[in-house]
């Protein structure tokens, strides 16, 4: 007779696959999340060449001027346009940091990157950015003045880039390890 209630080995197998579709939907996330961090810092590149092209010509002052005169009336100029999508690619980096911490995904590579005081940097920039807190607020300059975060920051995308393709690649080795890890913590 089937009284309607589950043995322990289903309710295990059960609680395992609801696990594995759950991070499998959160290593999603963060491939999504990181092609948006990608996508931001392809359309940063042509522009990026475009100022330093027209930093050969022009000095930093001059640069800057025609920065605030374009703020002034509301229009990008190059300066802005590089600072504004440079920003938001680091905003956007930080949110993919933020969960694969979270959720617990780990890697050598990365962890050894996120090891580094420039994930804190990186966390008070992304607040800065979304939360249009003042332009000159002093995270801002902080970060602006952290020698290598920029190469940090590539570094640590390209990190979790080849992590997440190795889930991609052949996941099921990547699902038990980071489940193991996962009720090993508990």
């Amino acid at each position: 007779m089937n009284t309607g209630k589950k043995t322990k080995e289903e309710r295990q197998r059960e609680a395992q696959l609801e696990a594995t579709a759950r991070v499998g939907k959160q290593m999603l996330t963060l491939s999504v999340a990181l092609l948006r961090v990608d996508a931001v810092s392809e359309a940063l590149r042509p522009v990026a060449a475009e100022l330093a092209k027209r930093h050969e010509k022009e000095t930093e002052e001059q640069l800057r001027e025609e920065a605030e005169r374009a703020t002034r009336r509301m229009k990008n100029s190059i300066l802005t346009r590089v600072d504004g999508l440079l920003s938001l690619t680091f905003a956007a980096l930080y949110a993919v940091v933020e969960k694969w911490q979270e959720w617990k995904f780990s890697d050598p590579e990365v962890d050894r990157l996120l090891e580094s005081p420039n994930v804190r940097l990186l966390e008070k920039h992304r607040h800065v950015v979304f939360h249009a807190d003042h332009y000159d607020h002093k995270d801002m300059r902080r970060f602006a003045e952290q020698k290598g975060i920029t190469d940090w920051a590539d570094e640590l995308a390209k990190a979790i880039r080849e992590s997440l393709s190795k889930w991609h690649d052949d996941p099921v080795p990547q699902m038990k390890k980071h489940l193991e890890r996962l009720s090993a913590r508990r």
